[in-house]
């Protein structure tokens, strides 16, 4: 695998991963102090954080277009850049969905999702600190390992709540529907960690 001198594309990736920490964190402070007064003013605040992500996912890319030796393979970087960003993306779209489904309080499991996703990202950031140096590192495999058993932990809640929702909600169709979308998006969020996680470890695996 080509080396640089610096870690220019693994300090963005981890910067990459900082802003969907950011964002995981804001999307359950929301939903944990739930105010539909104040929501419009969290979806600004979520948006500058996705913004602000995006102007740097576009930075390294314009680098990575005119870039001749690169420190992994150059789709290695795009991949795993594109999945941090899907993370980012639907952490955002879970808050539009709560405003435009105009939905007036937040069940506990969408709260218990959020903190799952916080955790989700917490232990991608650790395992993406560790990837420059993944030959030496006594904790990636770890991290890796432990974003694997928080999307289980994902998919079990989400098997749950759905089939709390369609118990329970079948009388509502309007609450069905918007509560079933909001959580294939937490699903999706918890499933994107991992797929980060995993191309972290495909990379690896091809590099050791």
């Amino acid at each position: 695998m080509a080396r640089k001198t610096n870690d220019y594309y693994f300090n963005k990736l981890d910067k990459a991963v900082g802003f969907a920490c950011e964002a995981a964190e804001m999307l359950n402070n929301v939903l944990s102090s739930f105010s539909v007064d104040n929501l419009d003013k969290k979806i600004r605040e979520m948006h500058v954080i996705e913004h602000a992500a995006d102007i740097d996912k576009h930075e390294m890319m314009s680098k990575l277009i005119n870039e001749f030796i690169t420190p992994i393979d150059r789709e290695d970087i795009i991949q795993i850049s594109q999945e941090i960003d899907d993370i980012i993306d639907q952490i955002e779209e879970i808050l539009q969905c709560i405003y435009m489904y105009n939905l007036k309080s937040i069940r506990q499991e969408a709260i218990s999702f959020s903190r799952l996703i916080v955790e989700a990202c917490k232990t991608l950031k650790k395992a993406v600190e560790e990837f420059s140096n993944f030959k030496k590192s006594k904790t990636l495999k770890d991290y890796i390992i432990e974003c694997n058993r928080i999307e289980d932990e994902g998919d079990r809640l989400y098997s749950e709540v759905i089939r709390t929702l369609y118990t329970h909600l079948t009388a509502d169709a309007v609450q069905l529907f918007s509560w079933v979308k909001i959580f294939d998006l937490f699903e999706s969020t918890c499933d994107s960690c991992e797929h980060a996680a995993n191309s972290l470890e495909r990379i690896v695996l091809k590099n050791y």
